[in-house]
């Protein structure tokens, strides 16, 4: 299940999550850089921080897996709300195409 604050939804399914995924590394990539991790048995969480239409944006991915070790859950949440803005424009055009 994949997570996003740019979609109301969660996204089930390993070729969704892929999509959003690769979409995501397309929208956030420019300075992107993890920042802290932190850790527990069957989760983590990464706080990253990039630049989105000339504006500083933070978030974190709350990954969760399973006892044989696969992605169950990969929730991303992303600070301020003009970031956020930002990135949910640019991801429904990576999305479309």
């Amino acid at each position: 299940m994949f997570e996003s604050p740019a979609v109301h939804t969660p996204q089930r399914g390993r070729s969704v999550t892929a999509s959003y995924l690769l979409a995501a590394y397309r929208v956030l990539n420019t300075d992107f850089r993890y920042l802290g991790e932190w850790r527990s048995d069957g989760s983590a969480v990464l706080e990253f921080a990039c630049v989105v239409d000339g504006m500083q944006v933070n978030g974190v991915d709350i990954i969760r897996w399973n006892e044989e070790g696969r992605l169950t859950d990969f929730e991303v949440m992303i600070r301020p709300i003009r970031g956020l803005q930002a990135v949910i424009s640019h991801m429904a055009a990576a999305l479309a195409g």
